[in-house]
């Protein structure tokens, strides 16, 4: 049986002026240009050169290994790979030739991520924080519960410091692939252990409090022995815990990462939803610029960002502004625990986000059967503040507010529906992307085997959403909706696209192969542009795994092919001579297989 194959190409481009379109029938007919536009300049982003992160629907080892390229670390759930950039290429280019491969949904850099601290003399002063956040009163009610975890996504834990001593740690997990778990887990910076002492060092001893004395604490190291932060430790991180999150449903996790990027990562985001679809909450530092700047992972929907406030409630100076902020927490002389048994007086939002991570686990620690949003929710809702405000969110946390009455629910979903699935032939997968009335990109998703998406965790507001899609692999198409989201609301939207017919015109074939050699090359004349589907079928050899590249008359490969056992490939291709070679994959096996080539054109 002729095996149809979905094409899977989106064109990341953040076009103005964009109009909807009501179906696809003329949009098959525009000339395309043979390039492809990046939603972001990743040549102003901070990059790991050589790698590339690349999402698609099948297997891309073999067409990578075509490529002189290699898959390096894969996250089968999300979909993501972590692949080498061939000698000799610059990364960029070589994402956007991946990504005009039709088995491509997404590519992008791996990026540098930086811990978000000030460091500052070491003086004694008593840990004022606690006043500020109103935790007395909160520890009257609960001190946490050995089910809530805190995960500490940092630099790793000193977990042999003396005020760990009767603390629950549990073995902890190195995302950098360095090795370090369990009892090898270290911190080599000390940011980490500063971290984990604010959120949960053990109150009842030792020398400093944490804010969840109860709650174990999870170390995960995302800092390689280069200091070095990069999307694909991140990715493995939140993975990790989704992953930890699943096979113990008896245990709530609460993640905390003081790290900041400056780009949008659609690896990274997928792997954050990853995570909260199996009740993970991330808190992040809002970032020590001083400024209105965007970064991620804080400005992601769905996580919880902390600014820094002084003793008297203020915004301190070095803390981040923005619309995406979501609460304030103290973040200027907090003393913690610091590496080799010591203790440190450090500053920055990176030292905000971990008062804000215990109490996210005090609060699951009184309703464990809270989701992420609700969580969210709650703290934003019971927090010190007159209104919201880019310096401080909704304000200053107050714990004991916090595990008073559940607040209404502020936040709204949506769910995109389309006739975009895997039924729909020759469309391929639909992106669709969603942003703020002030234009961020607040959250993508992709349409999937059902042909829609549910975002959650969109503040009231009206939104942007974009669908993007190709028809036949080679045309794009843009719709766009203006929908409000209403708080504690579903609201759905449908992307109802009229899919054009086409008929096939087998014009070479069936053509039958058994020969001992590793290519098959069959020169064809085209009298017409047009889209030209070139397929194998299985002969008489049920084992054989053949290649197609097609070849221009001056014998270089301008497309190829390699997915299945049998492939099919579809290419626009100008009036012409070119040839056809069929491989086999092993490259020393017999050539066994039939050869189809054939002409598509739309149904008028």
């Amino acid at each position: 049986m002729r095996r149809r194959i979905l094409l899977y190409f989106i064109l990341l481009l953040f076009l103005t002026g964009c109009t909807k379109l009501s179906n696809l029938d003329s949009l098959v007919e525009e000339e395309q240009a043979d390039t492809v536009d990046l939603m972001f300049d990743y040549r102003k982003t901070d990059n790991i050169e050589g790698e590339i992160l690349l999402k698609s629907r099948v297997s891309m080892e073999k067409i990578l290994k075509k490529m002189g390229s290699r898959v390096l670390q894969e996250w089968p759930e999300l979909g993501w790979v972590l692949a080498e950039v061939p000698a000799g290429e610059d990364t960029v280019s070589f994402i956007k030739k991946v990504q005009r491969l039709d088995e491509t949904i997404l590519a992008e850099p791996n990026m540098y991520y930086e811990l978000q601290l000030v460091p500052q003399a070491e003086d004694y002063h008593k840990q004022w924080a606690f006043k500020n956040i109103n935790a007395e009163p909160a520890w009257d009610i609960t001190t946490g519960s050995q089910n809530v975890v805190v995960a500490v996504i940092d630099s790793g834990l000193d977990i042999n410091h003396p005020e760990f001593r009767d603390k629950i740690i549990i073995p902890g997990y190195d995302a950098t692939g360095e090795g370090y778990h369990g009892e090898a887990m270290f911190d080599g910076n000390g940011h980490g252990t500063h971290v984990a002492g604010i959120a949960a060092d053990n109150g009842k001893s030792g020398k400093t409090a944490g804010v969840a004395w109860e709650c174990p604490i999870l170390p995960v190291r995302v800092m390689d022995s280069s200091n070095i932060i990069s999307t694909a430790y991140l990715i493995e991180a939140m993975y990790f815990l989704g992953d930890f999150a699943e096979a113990h449903p008896e245990m709530r996790i609460v993640a905390n990462l003081s790290i900041g990027g400056r780009a949008y990562n659609f690896a990274f985001k997928d792997a954050i939803d990853y995570a909260a679809e199996r009740g993970v909450l991330l808190i992040t530092s809002a970032g020590n610029d001083g400024k209105r700047v965007l970064s991620y992972p804080n400005a992601y929907n769905g996580v919880v960002t902390v600014a820094a406030i002084d003793p008297f409630d203020r915004k301190v100076d070095f803390s981040t502004t923005g619309y995406w902020n979501s609460v304030a927490a103290p973040g200027i002389q907090i003393l913690s625990t610091y590496p080799d048994g010591e203790y440190a007086y450090l500053q920055g939002t990176s030292m905000a986000a971990p008062f804000v991570t215990g109490a996210a686990a005090l609060l699951l620690s009184k309703y464990p059967d809270l989701p992420p949003v609700e969580i969210k929710n709650q703290l934003e809702q019971t927090a010190r503040g007159h209104s919201f405000s880019e310096e401080l969110g909704y304000g200053v946390i107050d714990l004991h507010a916090m595990l008073g009455p559940l607040e209404p629910m502020q936040y709204g979903s949506l769910m995109v529906n389309t006739n975009i699935d895997y039924q729909t032939d020759f469309v391929s997968e639909g992106i669709v992307t969603v942003f703020d009335s002030n234009g961020l990109l607040v959250a993508h998703g992709t349409t999937g085997i059902n042909g829609n998406h549910h975002f959650t965790a969109l503040k009231p507001g009206y939104y942007t959403v974009k669908l993007f899609f190709s028809v036949r692999g080679y045309s794009e198409a843009k719709e766009m909706n203006y929908v409000h989201v209403g708080a504690g609301s579903r609201t759905d939207i449908d992307f109802l696209l009229k899919i054009p017919e086409f008929n096939e015109v087998i014009l070479e074939g069936p053509i039958y192969i058994d020969i001992d050699e590793s290519f098959y090359d069959k020169e064809i004349t085209l009298t017409e542009k047009a889209i030209y589907a070139i397929y194998t079928e299985e002969y008489t050899d049920p084992d054989a795994d053949t290649t197609i590249s097609v070849l221009n008359p001056e014998g270089e490969i301008i497309a190829y092919k390699d997915f299945d056992y049998h492939d099919r490939l579809e290419i626009e291709l100008e009036a012409g001579v070119y040839t056809v070679r069929i491989g086999d994959y092993e490259l020393n096996d017999p050539l066994n297989c039939i050869l189809y080539i054939s002409i598509i054109k739309r149904v008028k």
